[in-house]
């Protein structure tokens, strides 16, 4: 018996937000909703860019996961006092959503409310089991 072959196709979707220093609630380490998917969505990529430099002190570092593993994206939490940096989305990709899910971030500065800069984007690549935009044969 073959493969039954898909002929449904679609576009990769990609979901960004900025995220400024004084605009994140927490800077100690909490999770913060930055980006929902839907149900059936299944991240398989993405980034982290640093726009302007954290500057809490010599240490301000990002998480990026979900509810159930806050790290589940980055491998290693990006670190925001490296001018013009960008950090892939490295971690556990492929995870299947059920439900609506917030992609989350989380920043951990080195002294707490002291940062006066800080900007980065998070883009999210992900693609809709199921869904199909056109077919190809």
């Amino acid at each position: 018996m073959a493969i039954p072959k898909n002929q449904g196709r679609q576009e990769v979707i990609a979901a960004s937000v900025v995220l400024k220093y004084d605009e994140i609630t927490d800077d100690t380490g909490a999770d913060e909703a930055a980006i929902s998917v839907p149900a059936g969505a299944r991240v398989v990529g993405g980034n982290v860019t640093i726009d302007t430099v954290f500057n809490s002190t010599t240490s301000d570092v990002l998480t990026c996961g979900d509810a159930t593993d806050p790290n589940r994206y980055l491998a290693t939490p990006a670190d925001l006092t490296s001018a013009t940096a960008s950090y892939p989305l490295d971690g556990v990709l492929n995870k299947v959503y059920p439900v609506k899910t917030d992609i989350t971030v989380a920043w951990t500065a080195g002294a707490t409310g002291t940062a006066t800069q800080g900007e980065a984007v998070l883009t999210v690549m992900y693609v809709e089991d199921g869904r199909s935009a056109f077919a190809q044969d």
